[in-house]
């Protein structure tokens, strides 16, 4: 059985720099503590006040390389109005006696309560 640390062995200090550590890490968590002699359990003590410890915007905008950085996509097209021979977004109901119905989502929700409602 392995013996208990001492209290007051870890302080914020010590550990900011075993939490940035794991940053660089190439494998698991579990791992990378069994190589410090750590416990999980403490380490996600520890990574939780550090982070609490940083001010708060260090934590909202991290210094992030330009390829990890928040890319604004365009909205996607809008589907065609109610047109059915064109329309490939559907919401599809499968029956209990294998049918499927399928109906395109502007499909208005009172319809489709109606036929969830309906008991086969």
């Amino acid at each position: 059985m392995q013996k208990a640390k001492p209290k007051g062995t870890y302080n914020l200090a010590k550990m900011r720099s075993v939490v940035a550590g794991y940053a660089d890490f190439a494998g698991t968590k579990k791992d990378y503590c069994a190589r410090l002699d750590l416990n999980v359990h403490t380490f996600d003590y520890w990574r939780k006040r550090v982070r609490a410890a940083e001010s708060p915007t260090e934590r909202k905008n991290p210094a992030l390389p330009a390829s990890q950085k928040f890319v604004e996509l365009p909205p996607p097209p809008p589907l065609p109005a109610t047109d059915f021979g064109t329309v490939r977004a559907v919401y599809t109901l499968h029956l209990p006696d294998g049918k499927r119905l399928e109906l395109p989502l502007c499909t208005p929700p009172s319809v489709l309560t109606h036929l969830l409602q309906i008991s086969l």
